[in-house]
């Protein structure tokens, strides 16, 4: 009978060393993941295997024979960050092999396999942030001359500067900035990006913007004034250079002619509540607090409200033709009636569908008292209720035995039946179904919301590695997956494997907490099952390391002393804040978000 010959492993970890003492400190570093490594036999300089760090960074070489060899680590990517600055690794500085697995080695080492394991050789790195410096952009000026003009709108040899006239520059982002023309009538901004700007001229006291318009955008004057507002004129200013051509010409203003005072007159009346016939009667009320508004024939306005007995009035009007306007107060309606004496009826016209103002149109030649308006009481609408149906969604996918360990589901790879699938829904209460034949599961008649998802390991088995690949449809989404449910979603699965390479048992239904050592009845699926309140388990526990094997990544741990209820969609509202703080133990270790 041949011996078989002895083989041994060589392994560690890849980790960020965030504190800058080039040791793992117990570890609370965390590992990087996605670091190649290479294994090199030393004397021939062959590489005899690459691997690539796992997600808490560790890596390992098994099945060596005694020898020679190198372990040759990468330095991890450089690091594109949303904001443009980008994270770079750097190895840390002590070279001294370590003999505990706490220190770092260099970028690659050397190791004599005998007759013993070697899981002490590491490597760590720090990071460094590099800013993204923008390049820089030009810069323009703008500006020219605020001038007296003769009224044709033209800079003329001796027309004379204006000086002290305030000029506004409004930017691109909104903000500012002013400046004042000096002795000359000159101004300029300077320092100013490309883009759009608006420049403001005041006009100076004693001045009117000239009329005049010429053709030469050198010597015109450039501002535009809106109707009746001279005050202040703009220019809108596209920047992509020097502009040396904005400029205003102001004209001096003639004395004002006073024309000989006009008699001034009235309008007013009363507001009322009304019994419907249109008509103020003795013992209706006036209404307090209606708004009245005023048009005048300039097209101004001014607003009044009814005093306390529903009257109102607006004073010193010059003749011409006005509209009185009444806002329907809050609780109203118009009055339907219309009497025949102007001094009493009701006058506002109402436009079809509105009955929140109305109008009435007034030639005032003389004071005029019978402006009035009639309301009646409201009747309350009847609203009829509104039932709006909620959408449901469904979620689920397939359970399966990863054979090959790569953590993305192979064509021959089969289901595996019969593995508990719990869901965790919005209001805390707990759903359970289990796989079929085929490992396929499903939950229905979701409404959205967040749901977390818990995959029971079958027994004999260790979860396959999560999120690998770029197909999210196939590869494996972990043990608890937490989701936002806003439409179907048929991608949660789960891949489990045998580290001894026997065929998958049966899975094990675990205790969960309140039900001790009570063999439960298999439920349905989306069946739920009733709490049974004794004393909590704790589940998710760690597995322990295979003996002289590096640490295994850790499973899920509730490291608290709630109890999750074993229930279904039944009542769950006691266990609330047990599920509560349970869930982030669970999420703080295991579970991802899928979106």
């Amino acid at each position: 009978t041949t011996t078989p010959v002895p083989t041994y492993e060589i392994g560690d970890k890849v980790w960020l060393d965030t504190n800058g003492d080039d040791i793992q400190n117990g570890g609370t570093e965390p590992g990087i993941a996605g670091v190649q490594v290479q294994l090199v036999d030393k004397a021939t300089g062959t590489v005899i295997e690459t691997q690539t760090t796992d997600v808490n960074g560790n890596y390992l070489f098994t099945g060596l024979k005694p020898g020679d060899y190198t372990v040759v680590f990468d330095t991890p990517k450089p690091v594109t960050n949303p904001d443009g600055t980008t994270t770079n690794y750097t190895e840390v500085t002590s070279v001294n092999e370590q003999t505990d697995g706490d220190n770092s080695n260099v970028a690659s080492q050397d190791v004599t396999i005998t007759n013993a394991n070697n899981y002490t050789i590491d490597r760590g790195f720090r990071t460094t942030t590099t800013p993204v410096t923008p390049p820089e952009e030009p810069t323009y000026t703008l500006g020219d001359k605020v001038w007296e003009d003769d009224g044709d709108g033209v800079q003329e040899p001796g027309e004379p500067g204006i000086p002290g006239v305030t000029v506004t520059l409004t930017k691109p982002d909104g903000t500012t900035v002013t400046t004042t023309t000096d002795a000359n009538g000159n101004y300029e901004f300077t320092d100013l990006p490309k883009g759009s700007y608006e420049v403001t001229f005041e006009t100076p006291s004693g001045y009117v913007p000239t009329d005049g318009d010429g053709t030469d955008d050198t010597t015109n004057s450039d501002p535009k004034y809106p109707t009746n507002n001279v005050t202040t004129g703009t220019v809108q200013v596209d920047l992509t250079g020097n502009n040396p051509n904005v400029d205003a010409g102001f004209v001096k203003e003639k004395p004002p002619v006073t024309p000989p005072e006009e008699p001034k007159y009235t309008i007013g009346d009363k507001v009322w509540e009304d019994d419907g016939d249109g008509v103020q009667e003795p013992g209706e009320p006036g209404i307090p607090g209606v708004t009245v508004t005023l048009t005048k024939p300039d097209g101004t306005t001014v607003t009044a409200t009814t005093d306390s007995n529903g009257n109102y009035e607006f004073e010193d009007l010059p003749k011409g033709s006005y509209e009185v306007t009444f806002t329907t107060p809050s609780g109203y309606v118009p009055t339907d009636g219309d009497g025949t004496d102007d001094t009493t009826n009701s006058d506002p016209k109402y436009p079809t569908n509105n009955v929140t103002t109305g109008t009435v149109q007034v030639d005032l030649t003389g004071n005029n008292p019978n402006v009035d308006a009639g309301f009646v009481k409201e009747k309350p609408p009847v609203i009829p209720p509104v039932v709006v149906e909620e959408t449901k969604y469904k979620l689920g996918d397939f359970v399966w035995n990863d054979l090959n360990h790569n953590g993305v589901q192979d064509i021959g790879e089969p289901g595996i039946e019969d593995v508990t699938v719990s869901l965790v829904k919005p209001d805390g209460s707990i759903v359970k179904t289990t796989t079929d034949k085929n490992g396929h599961y499903e939950f229905n008649n979701l409404p959205k919301g967040t749901y977390t998802i818990y995959f029971e390991t079958p027994a004999g088995m260790i979860q396959t590695g999560v999120d690998k690949g770029t197909n999210d449809a196939i590869d494996s989404d972990g043990s608890v997956v937490t989701i936002e449910l806003t439409e179907d979603n048929m991608t949660i699965d789960s891949g489990f494997y045998n580290p001894t390479g026997e065929s998958p048992t049966t899975p094990s239904k675990p205790t969960m907490p309140g039900e001790g050592t009570k063999t439960p009845t298999p439920s349905a699926p989306g069946e739920t099952e009733p709490p049974v309140p004794n004393g909590p388990t704790t589940p998710g526990e760690l597995e322990p390391p295979a003996p002289n094997g590096p640490t295994q990544p850790m499973k899920p741990v509730n490291t608290g002393k709630v109890t999750l209820p074993d229930t279904g969609e039944a009542e769950n509202n006691g266990a609330a804040s047990g599920l509560t703080l349970t869930l982030g133990a669970l999420a703080l270790l295991a579970s991802r978000r899928k979106k």
